[in-house]
């Protein structure tokens, strides 16, 4: 996309603006990269050095009829490229629809980027049962998704282990075989705080 000014007094520029990116890069954990480039060609005969383009957005959650603004301004040199300040956006329950907008003097070019809504938090199981043939050292696993991690894990009872690696929670018995069925919690944890209680039974 490209715009030509007029020239003249005033706002009006010559020359032409492209604005070439605009980008939403996942930072995992929650978090995305808005990045975006523009390129400025003045006039024949003239050069780019010095001149300014405006990098400015409008952010607005899906469904909602508030938004967010801001701008950041870069100096050019002589390749007339300029590289926006990146933005880092946290996700939400609903995507987020961004405009990057790029302007210098009255040439002004916009594109979308839209950062999705987070996943939210879940556990393939919520109740664990070991039956009572389990020997010591018996475990289960548990496979965590979600767009906040890392993710944690705590239990209720020192009968049971649990350990975390990336997505994946292993819940070990590490009691003697006995007649009596025990149960325990195990509370997982994403990096926003929300919660799952797992149910453990065991002998």
């Amino acid at each position: 996309m490209a715009g030509c000014g007029s020239g003249g007094s005033g706002s009006s520029t010559n020359g032409t603006l492209t604005l070439s990116s605009a980008t939403a890069t996942d930072q995992t954990g929650g978090t995305y990269r808005v990045d975006a480039s523009a390129t400025y060609v003045p006039p024949a005969g003239k050069v780019p050095n010095g001149a300014q383009i405006v990098f400015s957005w409008v952010a607005t959650p899906a469904g909602s009829s508030t938004s967010s603004t801001g701008s950041k301004t870069t100096t050019l040199g002589s390749n007339g490229i300029g590289i926006m300040p990146y933005l880092t956006v946290p996700q939400t329950i609903v995507p987020i629809h961004i405009t990057v907008i790029a302007s210098i003097g009255d040439l002004t070019q916009s594109l979308p980027v839209t950062i999705p809504a987070a996943v939210p938090f879940s556990a393939t199981q919520e109740v664990i049962a070991f039956a009572s043939t389990d020997a010591y050292g018996a475990s289960q696993t548990i496979t965590l998704a979600g767009t906040f991690a890392p993710y944690y894990a705590t239990t209720t009872s020192s009968d049971i282990k649990v350990s975390i690696s990336g997505s994946t929670v292993t819940v070990a018995k590490i009691s003697l075989t006995g007649t009596t069925r025990n149960s325990a919690h195990i509370t997982l944890t994403d990096n926003n705080k929300a919660t799952i209680d797992v149910l453990v039974y065991y002998y």
